[in-house]
């Protein structure tokens, strides 16, 4: 799987913008339009998995900050048999710079 950088920064800066602006009450949340697709994000959780750079995010948390778009949690298993960029938009890695080495190909 191979992301432009320039796409990467784009979406992922899209994505913190969407998060932080859901928080303040004057804004809305993202809107989908009719037949419109939901943003599609990937997100990394393994509740053994050691978080790095004092990063430690929950679950719930991630949870509460992605409900407006269609995102669902893999574990190392299904990094390594589902993450495409046909199946998702975004990869994301709350673990810092730890990713596990298993899906090292599918991540890079």
């Amino acid at each position: 799987m191979k992301i432009r950088r320039r796409d990467f920064i784009r979406t992922a800066g899209g994505l913190a913008l969407a998060t932080v602006a859901r928080a303040l009450p004057v804004l809305p949340g993202p809107q989908v339009q009719p037949g419109e697709k939901k943003f599609r994000i990937a997100i990394f959780y393994e509740p053994s998995f050691p978080p790095a750079d004092g990063m430690a995010v929950g679950r719930q948390t991630l949870q509460d900050a992605l409900q407006d778009f269609d995102s669902e949690f893999l574990g190392v298993e299904e990094l390594t048999k589902r993450l495409s960029t046909t199946h998702f938009d975004l990869f994301l890695n709350p673990y810092g710079s730890t990713f596990p080495k298993e899906a090292f190909d599918r991540i890079s």
